[in-house]
């Protein structure tokens, strides 16, 4: 039977192992899905809010943006950050709490 060695094995991420997310270098894609995949965004002043939120000085601030697309239920963007010193879960995580 053959042995399996669980320290090794990768739990639940979805994240690259290796990469590094803190680069300013270096772009990533994201993915942001609604709730139950709703599709919230259908709602133009919602839609719009949104996209207000994510072009504001605020985000742009932090967040290199290089690309987005906003679907009825999720969002793509291209991104990166602007300073090391911040980590990209941690902006993502901003950037959907006020959204």
């Amino acid at each position: 039977m053959p042995q399996f060695n669980f320290l090794d094995r990768r739990h639940n991420t979805l994240r690259l192992l290796g990469y590094d997310y803190n680069s300013t270098t270096q772009l990533c894609a994201i993915s942001l899905v609604t709730d139950l995949r709703r599709p919230v965004f259908a709602d133009v002043n919602l839609a719009k809010s949104v996209l207000k939120c994510l072009l504001s000085d605020q985000t742009l601030y932090y967040l290199q943006l290089r690309a987005f697309t906003l679907m009825p239920n999720h969002l793509h963007l291209i991104a990166g950050v602007k300073d090391s010193q911040k980590k990209l879960p941690n902006l993502i995580g901003i950037v959907k709490s006020y959204t």
